[in-house]
């Protein structure tokens, strides 16, 4: 589950990219958070995926927690921000990047905390 979790992240970050180049940034404050919350979201994910143990060999158990925390954030934000911008554009790769914007945050946090309580902390 750990390759398809970098790969989903992967995959929300260029949707995301692409939804920035073509809408641009919202001028609300809450929304500027929001975006910076979905682009860094899925690097430190990718990060502690990909290469946790080379990026933080001895607090991997701790980041891997804190990031996954940060995915359950990110999934909360969405939610909210899916609730508060109804009714939705009618464009045509909106589901995909919905069920994308979803699903990643939520895979990440169980691969994370799974990861975490499975590799106990190795001593340096």
């Amino acid at each position: 589950m750990r390759p398809l979790a970098v790969v989903a992240n992967v995959v929300l970050l260029l949707f995301t990219a692409m939804a920035i180049a073509g809408d641009g940034i919202s001028a609300q404050p809450a929304y500027i958070a929001f975006t910076a919350l979905m682009v860094l979201t899925p690097v430190a994910t990718g990060l502690a995926l990909a290469g946790g143990s080379r990026w933080w060999p001895r607090r991997r158990q701790v980041a891997d927690r804190g990031v996954a925390i940060a995915n359950l954030i990110l999934l909360v934000s969405l939610i909210v921000a899916f609730v508060d911008q109804y009714p939705h554009p009618n464009e045509s790769g909106f589901v995909a990047f919905v069920v994308i914007a979803a699903a990643t945050p939520l895979l990440s946090a169980v691969v994370l905390f799974l990861g975490a309580r499975a590799a106990p902390a190795r001593p340096a």
